[in-house]
């Protein structure tokens, strides 16, 4: 279970730099953790289309910074892994863009990777030999339709004719990109792809203008950039590499001094962000020194002196490493992977002190062709059991969650498991993440101790809270009686002249009960009884009472229902019963 304490006590965003907000050129990062890039597979094939899948998918995890998209192919060709998206036609232009409309909905920021797979994919999936810098094959099998295992082909050395298709394809998926609703585009020049075999002296032997010298082989990527930039403005344009990555057998001696140039080079057409995977969870070479976010921001620097190069950090990252890299200068935001597979909401369990869900099982991440591994994992979100449509007991539990800013799952049916709730069998129940709640008491104490804007509350403000909490569920069983009996005017009368009148003794003769420029629960229980349907409203309604008898009970009602913090919330008056 999680104490209150546990999460009263999470991180504020000064010591968690990777919760802060990030302003760079123009686009504002609500926070500095986003969506690593990772291929799911779950497109339609051999169309490469995207479905409703990726919309859940990607909108579940829209509360980061960011969100990289999974590797997306720039043509036929450079599309070379089973049924993953494309980015070169109308088809995939139009379904892309209901992601980027959904993304866009839940105030997300994505980008789409750009992909060309070169030699690390098979003709079987597009009809042709696979081009690469050089014919130099990979060991092993590929993954090609239905999930058949086959040895990789021997590629074709690109000749010039091929390098100048290949940049008209990264121009048009560039500009399908802008197209499909993308906040700018990443260049995938990491993990022995296309862009990363040219760069690379273990993947091209090449002996002309695209091999040998260190500039030489840079030039595939300086190309690519330019012709991206063509569709795509440079403060909208990433770029990734893999200096540490062993996987699809890449990695050399010399991977230090290609990179310090790479990563000038990228950063001199003062692209928006060089993401860099430092880590070296997804395999290390250790055929050089490990390449470093610290050694990053430098060469970043060296190519664009004046700091509009922002550097992201990838592979492994924790919220104590991504708070460490960002806190010493060395990275400005980071990408998370796996761990993002499994916690949608993964920055508010940062913010939270909550736990993390274990990472899903290999075969998850991509093998599936359904909803399994990819949108089944639940957020850590509070869910809030009660009857429909008046909340009843559970009506203050839904006013402190809107003012206090805490997203709250609202679920009109039981638990099945309701034993676990140490109740009796009544609503409302209460989950969140592990912990399984009964009794409305309880749970208005708990949602307000961890409400983001209830943060700073002393603790003799809390327990003022509680307080008039407490008076307000006396007053509950006390209307109700004679509401559900015999439904006697005077009698329900006699109820509200005692509890208003004794919260109107309690109040500040103006502002809010805490004294704070914002409603806490106190203000919100008053709040409660004067206007919420069952069982105080109904009972207003019985008796005709007008609770504005009471001139601070209804100037602090009129102030606590104005305020922002309850966003236009309305309170159910509907008629129920026919009362």
């Amino acid at each position: 279970n999680i104490s209150s304490d546990t999460t009263m006590s999470a991180l504020t965003a000064a010591a968690n730099p990777c919760l802060e907000p990030f302003e760079h050129r123009g686009i504002t990062f609500k926070n500095r953790v986003g969506l690593a890039p990772l291929t799911r597979g779950r497109a339609s094939y051999p169309e490469g289309c995207v479905n409703d899948l990726h919309v859940k998918y990607y909108t579940q995890r829209s509360s980061g910074g960011f969100i990289l998209s999974e590797a997306t192919g720039i043509s036929r060709r450079g599309q070379g892994w089973y049924k993953a998206p494309g980015i070169y036609t109308d088809e995939q232009v139009a379904a892309w863009k209901i992601v980027t409309d959904a993304v866009h909905n839940e105030g997300g920021k994505m980008f789409c990777q750009l992909w060309h797979m070169g030699r690390a994919g098979h003709s079987d999936l597009f009809g042709d030999v696979p081009l690469s810098a050089s014919a130099l094959p990979l060991s092993g099998e590929v993954t090609v339709e239905n999930h058949v295992k086959k040895p990789y082909e021997t590629p074709k050395a690109m000749t010039d004719e091929d390098i100048a298709a290949t940049l008209a394809e990264y121009k048009n998926a560039t500009k399908c990109a802008m197209a499909a609703g993308f906040d700018g585009v990443e260049i995938h020049s990491a993990n022995g792809y296309l862009l990363d075999q040219f760069l690379q002296t273990c993947s091209n032997k090449r002996e002309d203008g695209y091999g040998g010298t260190l500039e030489n082989r840079l030039r595939f990527m300086k190309e690519v950039i330019e012709v991206v930039l063509t569709e795509c403005p440079a403060e909208r344009t990433m770029i990734r590499f893999s200096p540490n990555g062993a996987f699809q057998e890449m990695g050399g001696e010399d991977n230090l001094e290609t990179f310090d140039a790479a990563i000038q080079a990228a950063a001199g057409y003062k692209l928006l962000a060089v993401e860099v995977m430092d880590g070296l969870t997804f395999g290390f070479h250790e055929k050089c020194a490990q390449y470093t976010l610290e050694r990053t921001r430098k060469n970043v620097n060296i190519g664009n002196p004046d700091g509009s190069t922002a550097v992201i950090g990838n592979v492994g990252h924790t919220q104590e490493s991504a708070n460490k890299e960002i806190g010493a200068g060395n990275a400005d935001m980071v990408s998370i992977g796996r761990d993002y597979m499994s916690n949608p909401d993964l920055p508010e369990r940062y913010r939270d002190g909550l736990p993390l869900a274990p990472q899903p099982a290999y075969p998850d991440w991509w093998t599936h062709e359904d909803a399994q591994g990819y949108t089944t994992f639940p957020k850590a979100t509070p869910t809030l059991h009660y009857f429909g449509p008046f909340a009843g007991r559970a009506e203050l539990i839904r006013l402190v969650c809107k003012a206090g800013a805490l997203e709250l799952e609202e679920c009109y049916e039981k638990p099945t498991d309701i034993a676990a709730f140490a109740s009796p069998g009544s609503l409302p129940l209460f989950t969140h993440n592990t912990l399984k709640m009964a009794q409305s008491g309880a749970i208005e104490m708990y949602c307000a101790s961890i409400a983001p804007n209830f943060a700073s509350l002393s603790v003799g403000q809390r327990a003022k809270d509680q307080m008039f909490a407490c008076i307000k569920e006396e007053a509950l069983a006390a209307v109700a009686k004679p509401l559900f009996g015999e439904k006697n005017k005077d009698d329900i009368t006699a109820v509200f002249d005692k509890y208003l009148g004794m919260i109107e003794a309690y109040l500040p003769a103006e502002g809010f009960v805490n004294g704070e420029s914002f409603p806490t629960m106190a203000d919100l229980a008053v709040v409660n009884i004067c206007t919420s349907y069952m069982p105080y409203g109904a009972g207003i309604k019985v008796a005709g009472y007008d609770y504005k008898k009471f001139a601070k009970v209804a100037a602090l009602v009129d102030l606590t229902m104005g305020h922002e913090n309850l966003g236009g919330y309305a309170a159910n008056d509907i008629a129920v019963f026919g009362l």
